[in-house]
């Protein structure tokens, strides 16, 4: 029964699909925009371009209505807001995340909003099987997909999914990137076991993580701060100190790093600015081959 369901695995665009849920291979439907899975029964559609492999619960649910908000137009976003961090990323992380790797091109961008980088990764890998994903379906919809459109290249699927449930089976993707995105969950480290489950041998992850300044009054400052959009919205943002990103990389086994700056580049005054100003830390995971 099992090896039947396995041939008839779901895949989109060559990615075979797994439940949420239980991780069981979803099985195709009749229907092109309809897949099943044959254990919990639940039924994953295509919503527009937009694939919906979202599990509701509390934390997903308010994180999609705060980000599916149309509020400032996407134009504004992207070229206002965004653009310095569009200019970083294609400057600093872009060679990283298209270094050369074994096998074809498979590159998963979690947690990404407009989603900008699936479409730089594009631009620059146009063969390479590109899965942009956030956990707002609504937000996709309404500004990933236009940004897409304005830079003239689309990811190969769109998906909704919580980075701690993916829909992904195991060992399929050569590079992941995430920027912000674990410091909102409660429990990061469901998130990085579902990346180390989803890489494949010699896959690469790099993560970007905000670290909160650690000295009071600041780290005061910005635990209120934190705590009161999170009883506002419904949502779990930590802030994080560089130890304690230090600790969780050692406990994860990942590789922990300063990202270098731009304009101060001598590591102990940044570590010192640290104390009362948030900093970025570069986490990364590499998935050994098999032997």
């Amino acid at each position: 029964m099992l090896g039947e369901l396995v041939r008839h695995q779901a895949r989109l665009h060559g990615i075979a699909l797994v439940c949420p849920v239980d991780c069981t291979p979803l099985s195709a439907q009749r229907y092109a925009k309809v897949v099943q899975c044959p254990t919990c029964r639940r039924v994953f559609f295509e919503h527009g371009a937009v694939w919906d492999f979202r599990v509701p619960d509390a934390l997903s649910d308010a994180e999609d209505a705060v980000h599916a908000e149309r509020g400032t137009e996407t134009w504004r976003r992207f070229a206002l807001e965004k653009a310095e961090r569009i200019r970083d990323f294609e400057r600093r992380w872009l060679p990283e995340v298209t270094a050369p790797s074994t096998g074809p091109m498979c590159f998963l961008e979690l947690g990404g909003g407009l989603c900008y980088v699936s479409a730089l990764v594009k631009l620059a890998l146009p063969n390479a099987v590109i899965v942009a994903t956030d956990v707002s379906l609504r937000y996709l919809q309404n500004h990933a997909v236009p940004v897409a459109s304005f830079m003239g290249t689309w990811p190969t699927l769109w998906a909704a999914a919580d980075a701690r449930r993916l829909p992904f089976d195991d060992g399929q993707f050569n590079r992941v990137w995430s920027a912000m995105l674990l410091y909102r969950l409660p429990d990061p480290e469901r998130a990085v076991s579902e990346i180390r489950r989803i890489l494949a041998p010699g896959g690469r992850w790099i993560g970007l993580e905000p670290a909160a300044p650690w000295c009071p009054p600041w780290s005061v400052w910005e635990a209120r701060r934190m705590a009161a959009l999170n009883q506002a919205r419904g949502t779990a943002e930590t802030p994080r100190t560089m130890g304690w990103w230090r600790r969780f990389a050692r406990a994860e086994a990942l590789r922990f790093r300063v990202p270098p700056a731009s304009r101060i580049r001598w590591m102990p005054i940044r570590w010192a600015l640290n104390a009362v100003w948030p900093l970025h830390v570069w986490l990364e995971l590499e998935k050994r081959d098999s032997p």
